[in-house]
């Protein structure tokens, strides 16, 4: 299943921020890939919260986060408008069409499965690594992808992944259709 498809890779950030949008329609999403969150920000100055859901056998856990949006940097800022912006937004290694590590494309096919193949943004970070580098700091995630859903750190792959497995990630993807 999704397990067999994961594979490790992990490569340094690349500079000049890309956004790509998915297409409605094919095989894959067109363009690049798109995040969601299942978690709740609070802005506090300049950080904010975010609770975190994992499922776990004994049931679900919800982990505190803090988001270290730091008004001084830039580049922290550029994750915040996009994340703002976009219901659906992506942070992933490669693109919906041509993801460039299984975590990444685990989430792409979970998104997919979930009816939001071609409704997400993405940001390929390999193309950009200061996004690379800074999103991790931003969420205070250290793996990529990492996927956010109006404006709401949801988690990275395994995160996704369980909640798609308990039916969580469709309850909080309807929420973004039922904002439209």
């Amino acid at each position: 299943m999704f397990a067999a498809k994961l594979s490790s890779s992990l490569t340094r950030p690349v500079t000049g921020l890309r956004i790509g949008t998915a297409a409605a329609s094919g095989s894959r999403a067109r363009g690049a890939a798109r995040v969601f969150a299942n978690a709740s920000v609070h802005q506090l100055s300049s950080s904010a919260t975010t609770t975190v859901g994992t499922t776990t056998a004994s049931g679900n856990v919800l982990q505190q986060r803090a988001f270290a949006a730091d008004a001084s940097n830039p580049v922290h800022g550029q994750i915040q408008e996009l994340v703002k912006k976009n219901p659906v937004m992506l942070f992933m290694k490669g693109n919906p069409i041509f993801p460039q590590c299984g975590f990444s494309r685990t989430v792409c096919e979970v998104l997919k499965r979930e009816g939001f193949e071609g409704k997400f943004e993405s940001l390929n970070v390999l193309e950009d690594e200061a996004i690379r580098e800074n999103v991790k700091t931003f969420s205070d995630w250290p793996t990529i992808p990492q996927l956010y859903v109006n404006g709401e750190f949801v988690g990275g792959c395994d995160i996704v992944l369980d909640m798609h497995r308990q039916g969580e990630l469709k309850d909080v993807l309807a929420k973004v259709e039922a904002a439209k």
